[in-house]
């Protein structure tokens, strides 16, 4: 009986060193398999990364131009404006002067008649 009990002592220590082996394979198995989605993460976040960069200096590029633009627009339309301010001006000087003239005229000749 000594014997059995000997025997299956050893046994139920082999069966729990074999559980051990086969319980830390599994965990190096699943650390190994974290890893690598780890890397092929890091990968991908890095390719990403790559695109959301282009694309930002695309916008950049893109909102740089716009201004450009917007700048020449608005240069083009001062100049505009300002030319047809200083004809506008120009006009009303012209009909400020005829107006003081005939005026003058007027003051002149009642002025004779008297």
């Amino acid at each position: 009986m000594k014997k059995v009990i000997i025997m299956i002592a050893m046994v139920a220590i082999s069966a729990f060193a074999y559980a051990q082996e086969t319980t830390q394979e599994k965990a190096d198995k699943a650390a190994d398999k974290t890893k690598s989605a780890t890397k092929k993460a890091g990968k991908e976040i890095k390719k990403d990364a790559k695109a959301v960069g282009k694309g930002v200096e695309k916008g950049a590029d893109k909102v740089g131009e716009t201004a450009e633009k917007g700048y020449d627009a608005t240069k083009k339309g001062v100049k505009k404006g300002a030319k047809a301010v200083g004809e506008t001006a120009e006009k009303g000087y012209d009909a400020t002067k005829k107006g003081v003239n005939k005026t003058a005229d007027k003051v002149e000749k009642k002025t004779r008649d008297n």
